[in-house]
Formats: structure tokens, C-alpha cells, sequence
């Protein structure tokens, strides 16, 4: 049971204790109004508090100087020190973060969004961006809509104060959040988004980029229309007509539009899906790639179920005219015969009456026969040439 119990504060972090209860009846004092004192004293209180809330943390007690801290941010937001009110937010949330408990996340994802708030405000851009990203990064843990909320507050923060070099990370962060909680409508707006952005600071290769990402992020979703449209509308931005991402863009489309393994087997090789702003999204070109490369192969060892059926009656017609051709030549041989046993007999009177006799017919008969069937062998012929 010994171990379960609390740990014994050392000398020094009692006495740290003890400072900063001190420190905070100062503070109530000043927040106090009596008959000669009429109003709060927000603004002395406010480093008393904040005095109090370091001692608490050298001594230990974080949940004591998280209270501290929300109350020295208090004190500051009624003075209008807006940086002070998101440094004391900002410093309860890095206290928060060493809890290490789920409650303890929220507290910090929280405060960090306060302080992100009070930095704005005070158009304190860096800090603010800064603080931002670390509540981003742990909402996105357990609350992805919520985290892409936060992500989108961020870049309309930068492109209003025309930060977009700062952007760059922060479109890239965000999407790929998007793409993994498979949220691909609000992805392809975020890229339509990074598009403009990126054009009004003139980084024009990160432009190109994202114009690939729109394009890939369509086809996912199944919209061909869509990435068909959005690819001509990109061929509108200088120079990405001949950029390795329009190329790429440009062989990708036709490759899943005629479902060409042979196209998209080179597409995955092209310089301009090498890299893209998100990783996922390469990710996922290389996937369909592969689908359509392996769905377009088994084809072609096997052909269409219409070209067997038309095989299937040639080779019935073939057959058949075979049959024919034999029981011809079986009749013209037995007439053969008997021909010439009959004229071993009679002799001569088959040249006086030859030109009537009956027999004389079947034989040309026979032969239009024969020759008929020659004519459809040869188209036959053909017909299997045409198939093979």
C-alpha cells in the first residue's frame, strides 16, 4: 500500500508551497474592494498569480498552477494585455501536456486554442501560428473534424495577414488529415483553396503541385468529369501546360479514362508524381495506377465472350460445308464408275447421245457445287484471319 500513497514534497518544494499561497492571498487582496480600495486591481494581481503558478510548477503541483495561470489570463484580458492573456494560455497548456492523461489532452488542446485566439487578436502572427499547430496536432488524435476546423482558422489567419510561405505546412498538415479520415470533399476544397493562395504569393511550382493533387483527389472520388474540368481549367495557370505535374496530370487522366495499363505503368515513373505536397495523395495515384494495371492485363489472355460465339459458327459453317464437299466427291466418284463400266459396254453410243444424257448434268451440277464451296472457304478464310 506503501506505494500507492503520495509522494513526500522535499524541503525546498515545500517551501516553493508555501511562496506561492503567499502570493496568492496577495492577489485576492487586490481583487478585493473595500472602503479604501474601490476598484479591482487587475493589474497588479496578474503577476502575483503568474508568480504563484511558476512556484506551484517547481513544486510539483501542476493542477495548482494550471488555476494560477487561468487566473492570472483573467486578470490580463481585463487590462487588455492580449499577449499576456496567450503567453499565461499557453503556458497552462504546456503544463497540461506533461499530465499525460486524457483529460489532461483536452485541457491542453483547449488552452492552446485559447492562447491562439488571444495572439490573434493581438495580430502577434508567429506566435499565434505556433500555438495553433500544437492544439491542431493533438485534437487531430481524437477529433479530426475538430482539428480541421482549427487547421482552417490557421490559413485564414496567415492569407490575411498574406503569410503564405507560412501556409505551405499548414495546407499540407490539414489535407493529409483529411485524406486519412477519408474526408475527400473537404480535401478537394482545401487543395482548390492552396491553389489561389499559393498563386497570389507567386510560388508557382507549389501551385502546379497542388493543381496534380486536385486532379488525383477526383478521380478517387469517382468524379472523371470533374477532374476532367478542373484539369482544363488548371492549363489556365502560366506555365503549367509545360510543367512535369500538367504531363503527369494529362497521361493519368487519359490512362484511367481508357483504362491503359501500358499508360499509367509509365505515368507512376513520371518526373511530376515524384513528389507531391502529400504524400497520401501520391499514395493514392500510385494505388489506382495499380488497379487499372492489373484489372486491364487479364484481358488480354483471354478474348470477349463475342469473339468465341463468332469463332463457335464459323467453325460449325466450316464443318458443314466440309461434310458437303465430302458427299460430293463421294457421288462423283461412285458416277465415275459406273460411267466407265458403261461405256466398256455400249461403247460409241455414248458420243452420239452424250450431249443429252442426264449424267452430264449432275457432273456440272457438281461442279458449280465445288466450285461454290471453294468461294465460301475463302471467305471463311478470311473471317479467321480477322479474328486471329
Amino acid at each position: 500500500m506503501a506505494s500507492f500513497a503520495k509522494k513526500e514534497k522535499t524541503a525546498a518544494e515545500v517551501k516553493k508551497i508555501q511562496s506561492a499561497e503567499a502570493q496568492l492571498r496577495e492577489a485576492k487582496k487586490c481583487l478585493t474592494t473595500s472602503m479604501f480600495q474601490w476598484k479591482k486591481d487587475y493589474l497588479s494581481a496578474g503577476p502575483l498569480y503568474m508568480k504563484a503558478a511558476n512556484d506551484f510548477r517547481v513544486a510539483k503541483e501542476p493542477e495548482r498552477a494550471i488555476e494560477a495561470l487561468v487566473n492570472a489570463s483573467k486578470c490580463s484580458q481585463e487590462c487588455g494585455m492580449l499577449h499576456e492573456v496567450g503567453n499565461s494560455f499557453q503556458q497552462a497548456a504546456m503544463i497540461a501536456k506533461t499530465l499525460k492523461t486524457k483529460e489532461g489532452d483536452a485541457q491542453t488542446a483547449s488552452f492552446f486554442e485559447q492562447a491562439f485566439d488571444a495572439f490573434c487578436a493581438n495580430d502577434d502572427c508567429l506566435t499565434a501560428t505556433n500555438a495553433g499547430k500544437q492544439a491542431a496536432l493533438i485534437l487531430a488524435r481524437s477529433d479530426a473534424p475538430r482539428a480541421i476546423s482549427m487547421y482552417r482558422k490557421l490559413l485564414d489567419m496567415l492569407e490575411a495577414q498574406q503569410k503564405h510561405t507560412y501556409a505551405f505546412e499548414i495546407y499540407r498538415d490539414v489535407v493529409r488529415l483529411c485524406v486519412r479520415s477519408e474526408d475527400f470533399a473537404t480535401a478537394c476544397e482545401l487543395v482548390k483553396n492552396a491553389v489561389e493562395a499559393f498563386k497570389q504569393g507567386g510560388q508557382m511550382t507549389t501551385v502546379y503541385q497542388w493543381h496534380l493533387c486536385e486532379v488525383v483527389l477526383l478521380v478517387h472520388r469517382g468524379d472523371r468529369v470533374g477532374a476532367d474540368e478542373a484539369f482544363l481549367n488548371s492549363l489556365g495557370t502560366q506555365g503549367y501546360g509545360l510543367s512535369d505535374q500538367a504531363a503527369a496530370a494529362e497521361e493519368f487522366l487519359k490512362g484511367v479514362k481508357d483504362n491503359d495499363g501500358n499508360k499509367l505503368s509509365t505515368v507512376k515513373n513520371m518526373p511530376g508524381l515524384r513528389y507531391v505536397p502529400v504524400p497520401d495523395i501520391g499514395a493514392i495515384a500510385m494505388k489506382i495506377c495499380d488497379e487499372v494495371i492489373s484489372g486491364s492485363s487479364a484481358p488480354l489472355t483471354k478474348a470477349p465472350a463475342s469473339d468465341h460465339a463468332t469463332t463457335k459458327a464459323a467453325m460449325d459453317e466450316v464443318a458443314a460445308l466440309g461434310s458437303a464437299i465430302s458427299d460430293s466427291a463421294t457421288r462423283m466418284a461412285a458416277l465415275s464408275v459406273g460411267d466407265s463400266s458403261r461405256r466398256s459396254n455400249v461403247g460409241g453410243a455414248t458420243e452420239e447421245n452424250g450431249a443429252g444424257d442426264p449424267r452430264e448434268a449432275t457432273r456440272s451440277s457438281l461442279d458449280a457445287s465445288i466450285a461454290e464451296t471453294n468461294d465460301l472457304l475463302a471467305d471463311m478464310g478470311d473471317e479467321f484471319d480477322d479474328l486471329a
